[in-house]
């Protein structure tokens, strides 16, 4: 019985003020714990039966992204002021071994596997491992791996830890220091804490973490007397802002906001200099009529350093995760400003299935005061996005885009959302 129902029915018998809670049951749930479930809830045992609050409380497991589907009901309780809340969950797949592989702008293809544990035993943890081989490169072998930990809510708290290492072997002919082999390492932790009060994962939040960077750079040829530059950084984050994003069946709706800074005191001479960099991300992710869902989706984020980051340019646009059309990491600068906007329209008889039209405008500059109107850069084009059910954060994107300043069309692939 669905809980307005029996309100309904509680009215006329003249104790609908007085339904209370007794109990709060869970079905469907065979992996996840029920812990992960009742932190989201803003309702509890010994509550009265707030409509809202249990629709809210719904909504918020549904926001977890753990499962295709959450509805509730109701039973009587022991009592006839009491009513029993039953919560139905279906779970989505949690393990995905996803096998990769693409061409990249040098024409070799990139292979290897992104490791997607989602839901570690049972209590929403998520583990994320890629390992990509790059293919040879002046002779030498390229790849890349990366580790993420990420602890939701630990002991109940509202505190998020993440942690990751990485590590990425890559050869270059630099036009100054000739052929180099670079080899580039990373390892962190990040802590962030809900802030609002009902507790639930979603609302204000703030964090900060450090991680600690290294690049090693030497010749690959032996001829050359190149010294070996070994640059070293421990950097210090810290950021504020506020996500709101909810998650449907087919769709998303809500707005998210974060500040971000990061900065570094490492002061090593032709190595590695202080830098403090900032960076703003808006996001409104608009939902646009009842049934097939549609979305009017848009992504601003500005960002500005003051120096170099490890011998690098602290920003770069270009790419699938971002400025579609263009190759990757094709413009680089200290500061960057970019806008994505997307519209998706679902097919009415497979709402899974979405046709997007998109645009995304960008630019890289020295500082924020260079980058204007006449040197920003553009791509438009269009695509399809299948949301795949059965798996946790699964979204295959695939898209056509021609990027106007590079003249050139360029196929753009993803697993999970643009933005």
């Amino acid at each position: 019985m669905k809980v307005e129902s029996f309100l309904i029915l509680m009215l006329f018998t003249g104790v609908a003020r007085a339904a209370v809670i007794e109990e709060i049951r869970f079905n469907g749930n065979d992996v996840t714990q029920e812990v992960v479930m009742l932190r989201e809830m803003t309702v509890k045992p010994g509550d009265v039966a707030d409509m809202k609050k249990i629709k809210k409380s719904v909504q918020y497991i549904m926001n977890l992204g753990l499962f295709e589907r959450v509805t509730y009901s109701t039973e009587p309780g022991k009592d006839a002021e009491s009513i029993v809340l039953l919560v139905t969950v279906i779970e989505r797949y949690y393990l995905l071994p996803l096998p990769t592989a693409k061409l990249n702008d040098d024409n070799h293809v990139e292979y290897g596997v992104k490791l997607r544990w989602n839901n570690v035993w049972g209590l929403n943890h998520r583990l994320n491992w890629d390992l990509i081989n790059k293919g040879p490169e002046l002779g030498a072998r390229q790849f890349t791996t990366s580790f993420d930990y990420l602890i939701p809510r630990p002991f109940s708290s509202r505190y998020v830890v993440n942690m990751s290492i990485d590590f990425e072997r890559d050869a270059d002919d630099d036009p100054v220091n000739g052929e180099q082999l670079q080899l580039s390492s990373g390892f962190g932790f990040d802590v962030m804490r809900w802030l609002g009060k009902d507790g639930v994962s979603q609302g204000l939040f703030a964090g900060g973490g450090t991680q600690y960077r290294q690049k090693i750079i030497t010749s690959l040829n032996p001829l050359l007397a190149v010294p070996v530059q070994n640059q070293d950084a421990v950097i210090y984050a810290a950021r504020i802002g506020y996500s709101g994003i909810e998650e449907y069946e087919f769709n998303r709706a809500g707005i998210f906001l974060q500040y971000k800074i990061e900065t570094s005191a490492d002061d090593k001479p032709g190595f590695s200099v202080p830098f403090v960099k900032h960076e703003i991300n808006y996001k409104h992710i608009h939902s646009v009529g009842d049934y097939p869902p549609s979305n009017f989706d848009y992504n601003i984020v500005i960002g500005s350093s003051d120096n170099d980051v490890l011998g690098d340019k602290a920003f770069s646009i270009g790419g699938s995760a971002n400025l579609r059309g263009y190759e990757t990491d094709a413009y680089r600068g200290n500061a960057m400003f970019r806008a994505n906007v997307e519209y998706l329209s679902a097919f009415t008889d497979s709402p899974a299935f979405r046709k997007v039209f998109f645009i995304d405008i960008g630019d890289t500059q020295e500082k924020l005061g260079d980058i204007k109107f006449s040197t920003l850069k553009t791509g438009v084009g269009t695509g399809i996005r299948w949301k795949v059910k059965r798996f946790v954060g699964l979204d295959i994107r695939v898209d056509v885009a021609y990027g106007f300043d590079a003249s050139e069309f360029r196929l753009a692939l993803g697993t999970h959302n643009t933005f």
